[in-house]
């Protein structure tokens, strides 16, 4: 199904959900009255819809089957956390993240703040899990930041989602990169910063790391790396209060990293292309093409050398 035709129907259900009893009458009799809808989400084959259905601070995932007669497949009750997102990861599996605010000591920002948590739930064995682990002597948590990445790799669905996970060589908590199979109980760790800073990491359609960008909020430092010949290698670093450079997608010849960032002689926001062969920086000006699960894609309306 074409991505134009995949959004109107997603439209004309999200309609048809608050009055449609064939999908939602068995939550209105549990309920007691007609819940309202948060989320809306099409399956990658365009043949199931998700969406969650609140009463109170109650929340339910409903899935919908598209071709049988608006069929409804599995109802899942999903607590009351505050609902962030919901994502299909592929055609059989629906990526929850639930937020709460927690007071975790072991993480390196003490205090009550906002956390994000994420279940994936398995629509064929009616089945939840939380790969993304953080284990230590009094606690386990499943917090994430951003949106889980989905791969193909070796044929093989694989989600990468940013988390904290223990350093190496001590206790410390530091920022990680998680990596599971889309119906696997638990993930492993495909990278982590051992130095504490706030990291983001680029990946190429198969997984592997393009790039990466470090802001350290003690120091105001930032970096960012790039892949060459295999290695990651800084090719830009400096200083800032606030803004720092940030990377937003790959190229479409998949060449170079493209990021934004603030240019502090002409006081404005401009885009940086970086080749993957040699490091060198162009000016660009890039027209955002295509938003998706795998990341942004963009297109350069302009180039020069620096």
């Amino acid at each position: 199904m074409e991505m134009r035709t995949k959004m109107i129907v997603a439209l004309l259900i999200a309609g048809s959900c608050f009055v449609n009893e064939q999908v939602f009458g068995g939550i209105i009799d549990v309920l007691g009255r007609s819940p309202t809808m948060e989320k809306v989400a099409i399956s990658p084959n365009g043949q199931k819809l998700a969406c969650v259905k609140t009463q109170g601070d109650e929340r339910y995932l409903l899935v919908v089957d598209l071709v049988d007669g608006m069929k409804t497949l599995r109802t899942v009750h999903i607590g009351d956390k505050k609902l962030r997102s919901i994502q299909w990861g592929d055609d059989t599996h629906v990526f929850i993240v639930n937020s709460s605010y927690e007071r975790f000591h072991e993480f390196p920002i003490i205090g009550i703040r906002e956390y994000f948590f994420l279940t994936v739930y398995d629509i064929v064995n009616d089945r939840q899990v939380a790969p993304v682990h953080i284990k230590s002597r009094a606690m386990a948590a499943n917090v994430i930041f951003g949106s889980p990445l989905v791969r193909q790799v070796d044929d093989k669905t694989v989600v990468f989602a940013e988390g904290w996970a223990e350093a190496a060589s001590d206790s410390r908590f530091v920022p990680a990169l998680f990596k599971f199979g889309i119906g696997d109980d638990k993930a492993s760790i495909a990278a982590r910063d051992e130095e504490e800073a706030n990291i983001d990491w680029q990946l190429d359609k198969d997984g592997g790391i393009l790039g990466t960008q470090t802001y350290d909020e003690r120091t105001r430092k930032w970096a960012l790396n790039v892949r060459i010949d295999g290695k990651l290698k800084q090719v830009l670093s400096g200083e800032a209060q606030i803004e720092h450079p940030v990377i937003v997608g790959v190229s479409p010849n998949g060449k170079s990293l493209w990021i934004k960032m603030v240019d502090q002689n002409l006081n404005d926001t401009v885009y940086r292309s970086i080749s993957l062969q040699d490091g060198v920086i162009m000016n660009c000006q890039p027209r955002l093409i295509r938003l998706s699960t795998s990341g942004i894609i963009v297109t350069p309306t302009r180039s020069l050398a620096v």
